[in-house]
């Protein structure tokens, strides 16, 4: 069976009063991912991916897995880049 999982940098702290965010690093987001992919067993990685979503981080959004990222109109969104690893085991 064909899966996948994704590594998305966590939000370290905010928003501030200007809507900002802090984030995790992308490479303390890629240390996590193949660390995952370094332990975990029967694991045939097939394809890796880096992903730009909008507001996956907004709370009206379901986060990387959304079917539908929305940008508000007349709005700026956030977008934020992810690695999505394709994979099956056996």
């Amino acid at each position: 069976m064909i899966t996948f999982k994704d590594f998305v940098p966590k939000v370290t702290a905010g928003p501030n009063i200007f809507g900002k965010r802090e984030m995790e690093a992308l490479q303390e987001t890629q240390i996590k991912m193949n660390e995952w992919m370094e332990t975990e067993p029967n694991l045939k990685v097939l394809n890796i991916e880096t992903l730009l979503l909008p507001n996956i981080h907004n709370p009206s959004e379901e986060g990387s897995e959304d079917p539908e990222l929305k940008i508000p109109y007349n709005q700026t969104g956030r977008w934020y880049q992810i690695f999505r690893v394709w994979y099956k085991t056996w």
